[in-house]
């Protein structure tokens, strides 16, 4: 199973991506929530007879959004209502899953422990929240060292994964960017992983460009995804904003589909 993320468009109107799936069979979208801008829900009700119609998963809210961060902070409030509307987006949409980020914000060596504590608090309520209407929570790595955002290292990630009962989405680019050992992860994680966020970069920024556009060796993922996780989805999270390169965007779903993906 294809996705693509509503994230490449750059805006709250996904009219073109939404084409481009629509175009092949058993390809869908992965709902990049935006709610934190005016009309974000117009234009959700606009879609959602044809988003109905197309496998779905919901990402949670990214922008001004914050788990890690104490039930009196302001945005807590904010992030407890947009991971709401996700959840009965999910719902709605009949879709697969919605994602989880442990922490968005910078880590302090000095406030990790207090940050894992809230963020583990919160995904208790969230996984609550999901299971009373019937969808599943995926825990995606986040986090890249040029953003000072990295709450786990690779072993640590593998750990966490481990104990909790949340299956897992493995962004290979945020693990690329860590340096982790990627089939390591893969293999020690199989067992759990569902999905995969998938874009390319230079190993140090989190660009999110299309899936040869980079230095990560990507038919090496596709060989470890084969070994080990051949039924897990597969998101291509772009950051696309230019649309002249939506004909790119189609080649790469092409490429992936005679791979047998």
């Amino acid at each position: 199973m294809i996705l693509l993320s509503t994230l490449m468009n750059d805006n709250i109107d996904f009219e073109n991506t939404l084409k481009i799936a629509e175009k092949y069979p058993n390809v869908g979208l992965e709902i990049f929530p935006l709610w934190h801008k005016t009309g974000y829900d117009l234009v959700l009700e606009k879609y959602k007879k044809r988003l109905t119609q197309i496998p779905i998963s919901v990402h949670e809210q990214y922008y001004e959004s914050e788990h890690s961060v104490d039930d009196n902070d302001e945005r807590y409030a904010f992030t407890t209502m947009a991971t709401k509307k996700s959840i009965a987006l999910t719902k709605e949409l009949n879709g697969r899953y919605m994602v989880y980020h442990y922490n968005n914000m910078e880590v302090k060596p000095e406030e990790r422990e207090k940050m894992l504590f809230n963020t583990r608090k919160n995904l208790q309520e969230v996984n609550c929240m999901a299971e009373e209407v019937g969808i599943q929570v995926v825990i995606e790595n986040v986090g890249v060292p040029s953003h000072k955002n990295v709450i786990f290292n690779e072993q640590e990630f593998i750990e966490e994964c481990l104990s909790m009962p949340n299956p897992v989405l493995i962004d290979i680019g945020h693990a690329y960017c860590n340096g982790w050992d990627l089939e390591r992860v893969i293999s020690e994680l199989k067992n759990k992983i569902i999905a995969y966020h998938v874009h390319n970069n230079d190993g140090k920024d989190d660009y999110h460009k299309r899936m040869h556009d980079g230095t990560l060796d990507f038919d090496r993922f596709i060989e470890c995804y084969k070994k080990y996780t051949p039924h897990a989805e597969i998101v291509l999270e772009y950051y696309i904003p230019d649309e002249k390169d939506l004909v790119g965007i189609e080649k790469d779903i092409e490429e992936l589909l005679e791979k047998g993906l």
